[in-house]
């Protein structure tokens, strides 16, 4: 999916504002933006963020400022005005995207099925991903992250169903595989916009430049 690149720079500045405060589970578009009716002049941008938990009020705050941010940065084109963000605890976004925003379809999903590869000082390593419900025949960024910014891990694309089965990624590593309690594994668009993240729940090496 091709994001005007406005909307791809608004997105990306969202992702990492969430990444910074912690608790974000995925990214999701919906709307005009993926059933391909999008309006440049007047289309809203929708955007479901699915959470760990249920904001709190002080978490709201810090919400509504970095809300804020986004709309202030110059060169943004005026497209922030037109973000409309739904937060969702993980548990229910499958049911508030059945009710509440019926006819949005299913969310991409990635997942890591497995570790490949060991590494060494000044070696690599590699995860076999699988992806669902994304869109047919086009390459995404697999990636991963902790508490900060994704680390870009390289690039997958999808066949003909949308899916990407047993897709292995390799990256630079120096670290055994070990199971970390706040890894994920994420899938974007080459433009950056987030789709969805996944917690790592195998035993992997962590890319170089990744803190646990």
């Amino acid at each position: 999916m091709e994001l005007p690149p406005d909307i791809a720079l608004l997105l990306g500045r969202l992702r990492d504002g969430l990444l910074a405060r912690g608790g974000l589970v995925g990214i999701y578009l919906y709307g005009s933006l993926v059933t391909g009716d999008f309006s440049a002049a007047r289309s809203d941008i929708d955007v479901i963020v699915m959470v760990g938990r249920e904001p709190d009020n002080a978490a709201i705050s810090e919400l509504r400022r970095l809300h804020e941010a986004l709309a202030a940065l110059a060169g943004s084109g005026g497209v922030a005005d037109r973000l409309h963000c739904l937060y969702v605890p993980a548990g229910f976004a499958g049911l508030m995207c059945a009710i509440a925003l019926a006819g949005c379809g299913p969310v991409p999903t990635v997942t890591v099925v497995e570790s490949d590869g060991f590494a060494f000082e000044g070696g690599s390593c590699g995860i076999v991903v699988k992806v669902t419900n994304a869109t047919a025949n086009t390459t995404y960024e697999i990636g991963m992250f902790t508490t900060g910014p994704t680390i870009e891990l390289g690039e997958l694309t999808t066949n003909s169903s949308g899916s990407i089965n047993d897709g292995t990624v390799d990256y630079p590593s120096a670290n055994k595989p070990r199971q970390y309690s706040n890894l994920y594994v994420s899938i974007s668009t080459v433009q950056g916009a987030g789709l969805a993240a996944d917690q790592v729940g195998v035993a992997v090496c962590l890319p170089t430049g990744l803190a646990a």
